[in-house]
């Protein structure tokens, strides 16, 4: 079928591959030197889509990284109509692995990571999302703002320990953090810069991939995002160290947003189990979902027993303000 979609409507041969993903079917579309993504998308996903297109069209001339170009098709049309009520995009390839791939990653490959997620930011901040509200305040389960809409969901966790830890993390999130988290500045943020959605080529950091988990949030929400996924339960709070400082390098942090990083990174963590319980309730056959949970699961005894007030001072200091507030 992909390589119908492919040839028909983009007028692209070659051969197809599918690749993993959350929602949507996606395909890697060979054609001789050339690699394309072939996404397929549900009419309910046509105005996010759009809001994508808007953001990547922003995004076209990031200096320093790659993020994917849209291939329209003879028509000039960027989201196409095909059968079943579907429609159908092509994206340009970026060229390298996935960071989950990589070998040899560094603390220097921290701070490229930092600066990827602050400079697609800043890039972002600029888009006009007037039109899209409606579509960025849908019940969206990744958005760190719609924390409480989780918490029904902690009874799908059949491990008594592993539900202790998380809702330590849900209950401090909405008790104590997230006015905090509402009052900052928002705009577009990526939300998703994991370790399967940031591409390094020739060992560097190169681009971010995925733009569907798009929201409307304060930035510090999409930095916790990028840390949750290299966090190290040795130490949690200095394996994010390098992350936070290339962020900070291009976009400088305010003393807010440090105050609130660390329990929005527990709570992606935290998210992650949550929504993996709730997605393989009713999907059980996607293998996708299960990504990253072993890691998380083992992961939380680790955060739940690190101070936040610490690792607040911590974070200050990796940044060089004075680790305390009050100093």
């Amino acid at each position: 079928m992909a390589n119908d979609i492919a040839k028909k409507y983009f007028g692209i041969t070659g051969t197809t591959n599918p690749l993993a993903g959350e929602r949507n079917p996606n395909f890697l579309v060979t054609s001789g030197a050339h690699k394309y993504v072939l996404k397929i998308h549900s009419r309910e996903e046509v105005t996010q889509v759009e809001l994508q297109e808007l953001a990547l069209a922003q995004l076209s001339e990031l200096s320093g990284f790659t993020t994917p170009s849209t291939i329209p098709n003879s028509h000039g049309q960027t989201l196409v109509a095909i059968e079943n009520e579907q429609f159908a995009r092509m994206l340009a390839w970026i060229p390298g692995e996935l960071w989950s791939q990589s070998e040899n990653l560094s603390d220097g490959h921290k701070v490229a990571l930092g600066k990827l997620i602050a400079t697609v930011d800043i890039g972002l901040a600029s888009v006009d999302v007037t039109k899209s509200r409606s579509v960025l305040d849908r019940p969206f389960g990744w958005n760190a703002l719609q924390v409480k809409s989780l918490v029904d969901d902690i009874e799908l966790i059949k491990d008594a320990e592993l539900k202790r830890h998380v809702k330590l993390i849900l209950d401090r999130m909405i008790n104590s953090t997230l006015s905090k988290v509402k009052a900052l500045p928002h705009q577009l943020i990526h939300n998703d810069a994991n370790d399967n959605n940031v591409v390094v080529n020739n060992g560097s950091v190169v681009g971010l991939i995925d733009f569907g988990d798009l929201i409307y949030a304060p930035r510090i929400c999409g930095l916790a995002v990028g840390c949750a996924y290299q966090l190290d339960p040795r130490d949690p709070v200095a394996s994010i160290y390098a992350i936070v400082r290339g962020y900070h390098e291009v976009a400088p942090l305010s003393p807010a947003e440090l105050e609130v990083l660390f329990d929005l990174i527990c709570l992606r963590v935290a998210t992650s189990v949550v929504m993996a319980h709730r997605q393989l309730a009713t999907d059980p056959g996607n293998q996708y979902l299960g990504v990253s949970q072993d890691f998380f699961q083992s992961l939380l005894p680790a955060l739940t027993c690190v101070s936040d007030r610490l690792s607040h001072y911590r974070l200050r200091n990796a940044c060089g303000y004075e680790a305390h507030p009050d100093s």
